[in-house]
C-alpha cells in the first residue's frame, strides 16, 4: 500500500539543502561562480610572437585577423583547429592541423613531434568558441611557449576569402 506524499515535506527538504548548498558555495574559498565570466585575451605584440619564450607562467595571447593572414602568408606559423574531425574535413585554413580540443589527449601523441619552440596559431569557429583557448592551455600545459589563439576564427577567415582547403576523414 501506498504512503502519501507530503509535498510539504519534501519541498522543505529540497529548499533546505539548496540554501545550505548555495551557502557553501558562497562562504567557501573554492566556491563556483554563478556567472560565468567571459575571458578576453590580450592580443599579443610582435615582440611576443617571435620572442623564444621559456616563462614558468606564460600566458596565451590572441592574434588579430592580420596578424594571423600575414603569419599564414609568410608561413611563419602552425595553424591549428581544435574543431571536430567533420568540421575540419568540411573545410579549414589552407595547411592546418587538425587537434580537436575534446579529444586532446588521444590525439596529442601525433602532434607530440611538433618541436616546442614552433610558433603556433590555434582556432576554431568564431569569437563564442572557446576550444581554441582551452586546445591552448593544453598545449602549454605540454611545454609548449608560443601559443596563441586567433579568436576572429573559421568564420571570419572563410567571410574574407582567406586561402582554405577541405579534407577527408581518415579512417583509422
Amino acid at each position: 500500500m501506498l504512503k502519501e506524499i507530503n509535498y510539504k515535506i519534501v519541498l522543505t527538504i529540497i529548499l533546505t539543502a539548496s540554501f545550505i548548498g548555495i551557502g557553501n558555495n558562497i562562504i567557501s574559498p573554492f566556491g563556483v561562480s554563478f556567472i560565468r565570466e567571459k575571458k578576453v585575451l590580450e592580443e599579443a605584440t610582435d615582440d611576443e610572437l617571435f620572442a623564444s619564450s621559456q616563462e614558468k607562467d606564460y600566458q596565451v595571447k590572441s592574434v588579430s585577423t592580420e596578424k594571423a593572414f600575414e603569419l599564414f602568408e609568410k608561413n611563419q606559423a602552425l595553424f591549428v583547429d581544435a574543431r571536430d574531425q567533420w568540421e575540419f574535413a568540411e573545410g579549414h585554413i589552407k595547411g592546418a592541423y587538425n587537434l580537436p580540443s575534446y579529444i586532446f589527449e588521444e590525439e596529442f601523441p601525433k602532434f607530440s613531434s611538433t618541436p616546442k619552440d614552433k610558433l603556433i596559431i590555434i582556432y576554431c569557429d568564431d569569437l563564442e568558441c572557446g576550444m581554441s583557448k582551452q586546445l591552448a592551455v593544453e598545449l602549454v600545459r605540454k611545454g609548449y611557449r608560443k601559443v596563441f589563439v586567433y579568436t576572429d576564427g573559421w568564420q571570419f577567415w572563410l567571410q574574407n576569402n582567406f586561402p582554405v582547403e577541405k579534407g577527408e576523414l581518415k579512417d583509422e
